[in-house]
């Protein structure tokens, strides 16, 4: 019904979430037909469809990760605060998170390659929704968290905050414009933002199979 009123409104493309906790409810086992429906609906309808991956991130919260995911704490790590507290969120430094998600991501793309690539119905993936860390710490204080926060800033970084032209450039020269050091050695106090940005991006989704580019004006 959704998908018919926005086609009446004169809509040709709908973004729609595709939620990690709805496709993979049981490690491993994949509900490709919820896919198929989504996309069966959306084509019927003569839509085409942006995809949303509701992964480890949505919104900078993990609400979208399936139960056996959270539940299991040992093996999914979440951040710390610097009191030692446990945040909300997945941990970006947890390697067994990101090879889970990037596993379960992987398996959506082969399947709407499989399924629609003939039709061309999905026209792109967003690989991550929103990712952050929405909680009451500036960044991760786990141990593998604050070696890297102490580790020195890569070079490619220095070069982003002298080309950017916000708060990571004005952070960068109020501290000197050094060319090496830590984050904070870095950006002073501002150094937490960048640092998380680099580590959350860092999530090593494979190379995806994507449709040729469309653009769709009526």
């Amino acid at each position: 019904m959704a998908f018919a009123s926005l086609k009446a409104l004169g809509a040709n493309t709908v973004a729609v979430p595709v939620c990690w906790d709805a496709f993979e409810p049981e490690e491993g086992k994949f509900d490709l037909a919820y896919v198929r429906r989504m996309i069966d609906r959306i084509r019927e309808n003569d839509l085409h469809a942006v995809l949303l991956w509701f992964g480890t991130w949505k919104n900078g919260q993990m609400e979208y990760t399936p139960a056996w995911v959270k539940t299991d704490r040992k093996r999914f790590r979440w951040a710390l605060c610097a009191d030692g507290g446990q945040t909300t969120v997945l941990s970006p430094f947890c390697r067994e998170n990101k090879e889970q998600d990037k596993r379960a991501f992987c398996k959506l793309v082969e399947f709407v390659k499989e399924y629609d690539e003939s039709t061309g119905t999905v026209i792109a993936i967003q690989v991550e929704n929103e990712p952050g860390m929405y909680a009451a710490s500036i960044r991760d204080f786990s141990q593998e968290g604050t070696k890297a926060f102490e580790s020195d800033v890569p070079v490619e970084m220095i070069e982003a905050a002298r080309k950017d032209t916000g708060a990571v450039r004005s952070a960068w020269e109020k501290n000197g414009e050094k060319q090496s050091g830590s984050w904070e050695g870095v950006f002073g106090g501002f150094g937490a933002e960048p640092y998380q940005k680099r580590f959350r991006h860092g999530l090593p989704h494979a190379a995806i199979w994507m449709p040729s580019p469309r653009i769709f004006m009526r």
